[in-house]
């Protein structure tokens, strides 16, 4: 009865390490990658998100300070509504925003967007957005935009 037992807890303690280390590494943000996408696409026009995700917005906004990781980002404020590669072809949100890619076209990898409102699919002037420009090295926010996320 003892030896199926031992054969047992031996075996348990040969996989227990790799499978805990397989799901710390998939939680770590040096894995988190960022895929392009538009989740803009699919929604019904005007849109309006919830004021939690609004005030959710404004507080990373007012509480930024240095850089962060995009983990960590993600992690607060959930998934992206967009997410353009800054290496290839993206849409301008807004003149500002345009002239600062425009000074700053090497500096950023990618573009993470998070839409309070947005009246339609194409970029407007009056959509409320907070943007997180994601560092070349993949890992990092170093700077976040907004547009009429203030009243």
């Amino acid at each position: 009865m003892k030896l199926p037992l031992l054969i047992l807890f031996s075996a348990f303690l040969a996989i227990a390490p790799i499978a805990i280390g397989q799901q710390i590494n998939q939680n770590t943000p040096e894995n988190d990658q960022l895929h392009p996408g538009d989740e803009t696409e699919n929604w019904q026009y005007p849109y309006q998100a919830a004021e939690s995700k609004k005030q959710q917005l404004l507080d990373m906004l007012n509480n930024f300070k240095e850089p962060v990781s995009v983990g960590d980002l993600i992690r607060k404020l959930g998934k992206p509504d967009r997410i353009d590669d800054l290496r290839k072809e993206y849409k301008p949100l807004s003149p500002y925003e345009a002239g600062f890619l425009a000074r700053n076209k090497d500096s950023y990898s990618y573009r993470c967007i998070w839409f309070a409102r947005k009246y339609s699919k194409a970029p407007g002037l009056s959509d409320s957005w907070l943007a997180a420009y994601v560092d070349k090295n993949e890992k990092t926010v170093s700077v976040i935009h907004q547009n009429w996320l203030k009243n």
